[in-house]
């Protein structure tokens, strides 16, 4: 008898669970990372293969350069769906890797200095996640992401999907220094 431990993975409900917690921290994670100008160390559960890369993008610049333009960012993460048709788990000599789509969505503002109000800047994306278990930290984690922009009725789509929600998500917000609250 032949036991495949790819399949037997794919359809163990704890792995599954363990996958759509990873994915969904990264989402959460990711609004943190953007309102505190790009630092990696928010980001909770990606490879160091991800933090290497993003030791060679200078994001910090370029926010600062948004800091002259912007007096406010105001991020909330909002939604994931987990397509679970596409999840697809891998052991590739001795390193399990496993590859998931999902719908993903943020409410975001923008307030832009010497213009009133607010530019609502909220999105809605498919992300096409790649995740590796890391055996010291008893975790998936994310190791890629990719992503293009989404309409929100793919997830509809979908048969067997996790939908999570991030309804009670707190709103995290950058303000420029010396900007002035408009009340």
């Amino acid at each position: 008898m032949i036991i495949d431990d790819d399949k037997l993975a794919q359809s163990d409900q704890r792995v599954q669970e363990e996958i759509i917690s990873a994915v969904e921290t990264f989402n959460k994670d990711i609004v943190v990372y953007q309102t505190n100008g790009f630092e990696a160390k928010h980001l909770t559960n990606v490879t160091d293969s991800i933090l290497e890369d993003l030791a060679f993008v200078d994001f910090e610049s370029g926010f600062d350069e948004l800091e002259q333009y912007v007096d406010e960012i105001q991020m909330q993460y909002s939604e994931t769906v987990v397509n679970l048709d596409d999840l697809d788990i891998n052991q590739i000599h001795s390193e399990w890797i496993a590859d998931v789509e999902a719908f993903v969505a943020y409410n975001n503002k923008l307030k832009i200095r010497d213009l009133e109000g607010y530019k609502d800047t909220s999105y809605k994306e498919i992300r096409t996640y790649s995740l590796k278990y890391d055996d010291k930290r008893k975790k998936w984690l994310i190791d890629d992401a990719d992503q293009v922009p989404a309409d929100g009725f793919e997830k509809d789509k979908w048969d067997k999907k996790a939908e999570l929600s991030g309804k009670n998500s707190p709103v995290m917000k950058w303000k420029r220094k010396g900007s002035v609250d408009q009340l």
